[in-house]
């Protein structure tokens, strides 16, 4: 699971966008309010969904950073949801 993060939700104007640079290098390097938790992409004819079945459709997938179960910004259903399919450790 990654984090994801609404474009809306970006700080300041947009970046400048560089002639022959792929359009999602210009998006933020970091996640700005609430995060969900996202699957890899599988079909991508289907609409992206979040772990919490929110749609995350044109969201900014930061596939390089894991979602964080203790992160204030954190999805709290992304969070119950991972946290209850996490194994629990055997007494």
């Amino acid at each position: 699971m990654f984090v994801v993060a609404a474009r809306t939700q970006r700080p300041g104007p947009p970046p400048a966008v560089v002639a022959g640079r792929p359009v999602w290098l210009n998006a933020t390097t970091k996640p700005v309010g609430i995060q969900h938790a996202a699957a890899p992409r599988g079909d991508g004819e289907a609409p992206r969904l979040a772990r919490c079945d929110a749609t995350i459709t044109d969201w900014i997938s930061f596939a390089h950073l894991p979602f964080d179960l203790g992160a204030a910004a954190s999805c709290r259903r992304c969070t119950q949801l991972l946290s209850a399919a996490e194994p629990q450790p055997e007494v």
